[in-house]
């Protein structure tokens, strides 16, 4: 009966039950295909009851409002599925509100989960100068659809002089290959701004003057959902071309050929900015014979080899031409202009507004400017002889050297 009795045991203290995990991480950037998961520390219902939820029972608000079912996906794992996805360039707010009650019938203290959901960004790399057509807009893109027209309000065009332009800002388009119809589908992209000039100088609309630099400024742009605005400006320029990129010279009887030192006997080759339909085109010059479309390599299609060089198989080439004239009433050295009045491209737009004055001249007669060594010079070189001309000359084969020069010592073919 004296005896100390000592009764001991062990027991485990239960911990409140709480949020321990929220999904996307707080203050995360997240797709927005993302869902959203909580996770408890206590089982909250119990496994035959996973599937039966009402989500009028749930005591959590989400902002912004978004449409969607709530999941038991564990007993202690609550998911919310969005019906379609989560807004883009969001700022999102989970509020898990009083209401929840553990297993043991204790409650879960309400907290307050935030992040954020794909921004609007830029797509592409800070623009740069750039040369663009006179009928191809600028082009911005972006990861996500904007809104045009407060995203339009923040754009600027100047010329390089820095007088304002006006411009029409619109959506982009996209196009997608339908393989059962065997065709392309074109859809309108409302995550491309494309910036046209609004009329050139002549008053034709949607397209830019030649010659001309164009400096452009975003300041910011405004997704088409959400509230998160893309704060960081975009700047860039484009020049624009002109119609004519340039001209060169053919010979059968030289290569030294050019512009200014031009053989009536060959061709003066024309390249255009775009395709041009020669047919509809106005093309006037003094003893104009013919023009016609030049040749290039056909481009590959997917899996053919790729071949360039003159075994390749030709093509129409409709950015070149060449012209060919009648040598005959045609003087040496004479100036020839070339009247470019009108050119159409293959949509039938005339291109330029006002004739276009290219100027070639034709060789000269030959003169021989200088002799080395010269006439009655002393210690000239014994190996070689060099004639400066106004022209260049063609080299004379073994047969025809002999016919061309002559001396009274003899000389080689050099």
């Amino acid at each position: 009966a004296g005896q100390n009795i000592k009764i001991q045991t062990d027991f485990l203290g239960v911990v409140d039950p709480k949020v321990i995990s929220v999904f996307p991480n707080d203050k995360s950037e997240s797709s927005e295909y993302s869902k959203i998961t909580i996770v408890f520390n206590r089982p909250m219902v119990p496994l035959t009851t996973l599937d039966k939820l009402k989500d009028k029972d749930i005591p959590i608000e989400i902002t912004p409002a978004t449409a969607g079912k709530y999941k038991w996906i564990t007993t202690r794992n609550l998911q919310f599925i969005p019906e379609k996805r989560l807004q883009r360039s969001s700022r999102y707010r989970v509020n898990i509100k009083s209401g929840f009650i553990s297993m043991d019938g204790l409650t879960v203290a309400p907290i307050t989960h935030e992040f954020n959901t794909r921004p609007l960004r830029y797509e592409n790399d800070q623009a740069q100068k750039e040369t663009a057509l006179y009928n191809k807009p600028i082009r911005i893109v972006f990861n996500q659809p904007i809104d045009l027209e407060r995203t339009s309000k923040e754009l600027t065009v100047k010329q390089s002089s820095g007088e304002d332009n006006q411009f029409i800002a619109m959506y982009g388009s996209r196009s997608v290959y339908d393989a059962d119809a065997k065709k392309y589908n074109i859809f309108i992209d409302k995550s491309i701004l494309e910036i046209y000039n609004k009329a050139d100088r002549y008053g034709r609309e949607r397209l830019w003057d030649f010659n001309t630099t164009y400096n452009f400024t975003l300041r910011q742009a405004f997704p088409i959902e959400g509230d998160i605005n893309l704060t960081d400006s975009r700047s860039g320029a484009i020049t624009t071309r002109d119609i004519i990129s340039g001209l060169s010279a053919e010979s059968p009887r030289s290569r030294y050929v050019e512009q200014d030192l031009f053989d009536p006997e060959g061709k003066l080759w024309a390249e255009f900015v775009e395709d041009i339909d020669k047919d509809s085109s106005q093309i006037v010059a003094a003893n104009l014979k013919e023009i016609g479309y030049g040749e290039k390599c056909k481009e590959p299609g997917d899996g053919e080899e790729v071949r360039y060089g003159e075994d390749c198989q030709k093509v129409t080439d409709f950015k070149k031409i060449y012209l060919t004239f009648d040598p005959g009433g045609l003087k040496r050295g004479q100036q020839i202009q070339i009247n470019f009045k009108k050119i159409y491209n293959k949509s039938g737009l005339q291109i330029n507004a006002e004739p276009i004055l290219k100027t070639i001249t034709l060789y000269n007669d030959l003169v021989i400017y200088k002799i080395v060594p010269p006439e009655g010079g002393a210690d000239g070189d014994l190996t070689q002889m060099k004639v400066c001309t106004s022209n260049p000359l063609q080299v004379p084969d073994e047969k025809s050297f002999y016919d061309r020069v002559k001396s009274n010592v003899t000389v080689g073919l050099w």
